[in-house]
């Protein structure tokens, strides 16, 4: 078809012009000729850029623009080259006549260059969505904009008697677990991003129901604020609140008291790690374990850990249980577990105390003597009747690898129904992972997330953490969208053609949103569908009684162990 309009141009030129001379004088006289020379430059860029539409006005605007580009260039070649030919311009004129041209061309490319990608961004904002269109994929560079701010609030006006409080919700509405007692709780997120405050705030909230409540911290002299919030707890609810500071030279527990024989067993050798496991070792191992019921069976009442070891570390040695006479001596330098009496662990449980746990995770004698007191707290809970339901026990565990011990592993796997519910907080999944030798760690890793129903969330310090509760949140449909992209002549890509869009799905907490939470900001997860919230800390005043030891008087001449005596010791063999 364009052949042959170029054809029919030809023979108008030649045929039906009786004086192409007059004609040409009169192109050549019109003022802006160079200026039409500079259009037809640009209609041969518009005739080739045109894109892949399906639209029948489209169509036909792209044929009359072909068509008159056509016509313009021949046209005009044949008026310049006859021109020239019966001189009625010079060579350099016809040069300059293609050069406008050619400089319409390129200036259509520059000017394509410099608008396109603009162009394609404003006709993206101002085109108006399906009202079917769903949800997209997340971009990590704009993720931040997806997050409400919420203004500070005072969260104690939204505690309930039966209910629990996690935060403010995006649409301003207080986000809630509506159930007296709280089920097993984990908590993750980056330190300095609001772990300890959720635990303080659930920590009230379980002295204001009525429940015993016992907070580990493995940091030396605690929380800067949660011990503070705990103690003003309990003075509402006119409970006793203890600060314990295993740091402290002064002696403020006996682990050991009001213990059976078998529990005192059971905390020597799974704290000491003295179980069987097949291995060479196992036979010093198995000295060992006599000698923890040696020692379990002659304890009298109110001796300390440090008389133990003083009275019978020697005879231990003798006897080829260096490993745990040496483990006993360590583990009897912390004077603050050497009290004769001190606090009553049994009392704490029966009476509703507030006790406020503060270790040194530096120290691993100190750690060993957390996951102790620990497991002695699990067992006196374990032996409560049930029959009736027992008084809740809430136990908060900060960083939670600095008090894994067998007993807890088994305890948070059958306890629930004796009243106890534990708070567990942590940075990673990797951190379950961090369990004693005599631990299976995979198997404590499954224990912890199958049995915490609730789990509350800020942001991830790891892509496997964050791609763990981006998929816990479940699934949601999306569109996602596939464009046909041309690359245009002046080599920028542009949308042509109909958009396609194809159900697909993503997680509702996408891995970027798991990777970008504001601080003060979680995620609550196993309460329906899952809800960002956000977290502010519970205002008290720092009072110095808070972080005061208490004191207790404590014998500290060593007793000497008497050769004559009667050890019961044959009877465990």
């Amino acid at each position: 078809m364009k052949a042959f309009i170029v054809f029919l141009i030809l023979v108008f030129s030649y045929f039906f012009i009786p004086d192409i001379s007059r004609v040409l004088s009169r192109f050549f006289e019109y003022r802006y000729a160079h200026v039409i020379s500079l259009i037809t430059g640009i209609l041969i860029f518009i005739s080739f850029n045109f894109g892949q539409s399906v639209s029948s006005i489209s169509k036909l605007l792209e044929k009359l623009v072909s068509y008159l580009t056509i016509f313009l260039l021949i046209t005009f070649f044949v008026l310049w080259v006859n021109a020239y030919y019966w001189k009625k311009v010079t060579g350099a004129e016809l040069i300059i006549f293609l050069g406008f041209n050619v400089l319409g061309f390129f200036i259509c490319i520059l000017m394509d260059r410099i608008f396109t990608p603009s162009i394609e961004k404003v006709k993206a904002t101002v085109t108006q969505k399906s009202g079917t269109q769903r949800d997209a994929r997340s971009d990590i560079r704009t993720i931040d904009g997806s997050f409400t701010e919420i203004l500070e609030y005072d969260p104690v006006p939204y505690f309930k008697k039966d209910g629990w409080f996690f935060g403010i919700g995006a649409d301003g509405l207080p986000i809630m677990y509506e159930s007296k007692n709280l089920p097993h709780l984990q908590i993750t997120g980056a330190s300095g991003f609001g772990k300890s405050v959720e635990l303080a705030s659930l920590g009230y909230q379980a002295i204001l129901k009525g429940e015993t409540l016992i907070h580990f911290d493995p940091k030396q002299g605690g929380d800067e604020w949660t011990a503070h919030v705990l103690r003003q707890a309990a003075q509402n609810m006119g409970v006793p609140f203890e600060f314990i500071n295993l740091c402290s030279p002064v002696p403020q527990i006996n682990i050991l008291q009001g213990a059976t024989i078998a529990q005192k067993v059971n905390l020597l050798v799974r704290l000491l790690n003295l179980e069987k496991n097949d291995s060479n070792a196992d036979y010093f191992r198995t000295k060992s374990r006599k000698m923890a019921r040696f020692i379990a069976k002659n304890y009298e009442e109110n001796m300390t850990l440090r008389e133990l070891s003083s009275l019978y570390g020697q005879y231990i040695q003798d006897q080829e249980a260096d490993g745990f006479a040496d483990d006993l001596e360590e583990l009897a330098e912390v004077d603050a577990i050497n009290a004769k009496q001190g606090l009553s662990l049994k009392e704490v449980i029966e009476k509703g105390h507030v006790v406020y746990i503060a270790g040194d995770w530096e120290d691993p004698k100190n750690v060993m003597a957390q996951r102790m007191i620990l497991a002695r707290f699990i067992q006196i809970v374990s032996e409560r009747d049930n029959t009736e339901t027992p008084t809740q026990v809430c136990i908060s565990l900060d960083e939670l690898s600095f008090q894994n011990s067998k007993i807890f592993g088994d305890a948070i796997k059958i306890i629930r129904d004796k009243g106890l519910h534990f708070i567990l907080a942590h940075q990673s999944l990797s951190d379950l992972r961090d369990v004693p030798q005599n631990m299976d760690a995979k198997a404590f890793e499954g224990a912890v997330l199958t049995n915490c129903p609730l789990k509350f969330t800020y942001r991830a310090v790891d892509t496997e953490t964050a791609q763990y509760f981006s998929d816990l949140s479940g699934k949601i449909l999306i569109d996602d969208e596939a464009r046909n992209i041309e690359t245009t002549i002046s080599l920028s890509n542009r949308v042509v053609g109909e958009k396609q869009i194809r159900q697909a799905e993503r997680n509702f907490i996408d891995f970027n949103m798991m990777l970008s939470l504001p601080r003060n900001t979680g995620v609550l997860f196993g309460n329906g569908l899952a809800k960002v919230a956000t977290v502010y800390p519970v205002m008290v005043e720092k009072h110095a009684d808070t972080k005061r030891v208490m004191r207790f008087e404590e014998d500290d001449t060593p007793k000497k162990l008497d050769s004559g005596s009667t050890l019961i010791f044959p009877e465990l063999s």
